[in-house]
């Protein structure tokens, strides 16, 4: 991904039978840096100014997700299990971010939702990682009696909308993200 301009965001294929590792590349000058690694599982989604990551990891299977700052390298736990792809950061407010979290926690992760074994049944949740809080925005199979699994999840410009796909059937979804 390129998370802010000059910056290239590396992480390289994931699974929990193996570490992964997260790199910076800058695009000016070429170097590179190492973000993370090695931590197994590792999948990651990356800040729009590229100072925070959000990241899973998998010791025995099991999803853990987390939240690196950057700045001092302090890292603390996003209070939910999911995988970063299944989040969206704000562009308006830096430290803020949409997640699509399962009801019920994966195993094998993330090689059993990659291959497709297994789906979620998601809830959508705000996290705002400056004070380390949640608010559940919607529970999606109550508000819409329709089971979906969230993938590709996008802000419209203004923020007041989230775009997704059903990865059940690949229909398009948004929700009002006006309070």
């Amino acid at each position: 991904t390129w998370p802010e301009e000059g910056v290239v965001a590396i992480t390289t294929k994931a699974s929990y039978l193996r570490p992964g590792f997260l790199f910076f590349i800058n695009t000016k000058t070429g170097n590179s840096q190492k973000i993370l690694g090695p931590v197994y599982g590792l999948t990651t989604n990356v800040s729009k100014d590229a100072k925070k990551v959000l990241y899973s990891d998998a010791l025995n299977g099991t999803l853990s997700t987390k939240v690196l700052n950057l700045a001092d390298g302090s890292v603390t736990n996003a209070l939910f299990q999911t995988m970063p792809e299944k989040c969206v950061w704000s562009t308006l407010k830096k430290t803020s971010m949409y997640c699509a979290v399962p009801n019920e926690p994966y195993k094998n992760m993330p090689d059993a939702w990659y291959k497709g074994l297994v789906d979620g049944v998601d809830q959508l949740w705000h996290l705002d990682t400056a004070i380390n809080s949640t608010n559940k925005i919607s529970n999606l199979l109550e508000d819409t009696d329709t089971l979906i699994d969230v993938v590709n999840p996008t802000l419209t410009p203004d923020e007041l909308a989230l775009f997704f796909i059903n990865n059940y059937d690949l229909s398009l979804w948004s929700l009002n993200l006006r309070e």
